[in-house]
């Protein structure tokens, strides 16, 4: 039925939400994907490599496919960085402070433990969160 696979619509806007610059760069780790990655972190409405999926699953944080899971409309409404979804505003919000708390981000290709290490400090013990952190704004491209 209509239920099963998510509306032409939804998936349309969820690509276009997926391919925006901020949303290509990994809010945990800054890998970049010029492709733009296909897992998204639910719970905190990011795009994230498989590394940093499989590690805010090891704490049961909610995360979907972009391509294998149905999405709603309201779904991906709440991904667009208008709706304060996507990854400059996690990384104003929920990584705000990570220079100031000196925290630091695992490196592409180090093991996992220390992805999970840093998910859990960012996002289970909030160690890195500013209230009211707001991206920086780029000018529109002429």
């Amino acid at each position: 039925g209509p239920t099963e696979r998510m509306s032409a619509g939804a998936e349309k806007l969820l690509d276009q939400v997926r391919r925006e610059p901020a949303n290509k760069t990994c809010p945990n780790c800054l890998k970049e994907d010029k492709l733009g990655f296909d897992a998204v972190c639910f719970q905190f409405k990011t795009f994230i490599c498989s590394t940093c999926k499989s590690a805010h699953q090891g704490y049961s944080h909610r995360c979907k496919s972009v391509r294998m899971s149905n999405w709603t409309k309201e779904e991906v409404d709440q991904l667009k960085a208008e709706n304060g979804g996507g990854n400059a505003n996690c990384m104003a919000v929920w990584l705000g402070n990570i220079e100031a708390q000196g925290g630091r981000r695992p490196v592409v290709g180090a093991e996992d433990r220390f992805f999970k290490q840093f998910i859990d400090e960012a996002y289970n013990r909030s160690a890195f969160y500013k209230a009211g952190g707001m991206p920086a704004t780029t000018a529109p491209a002429a």
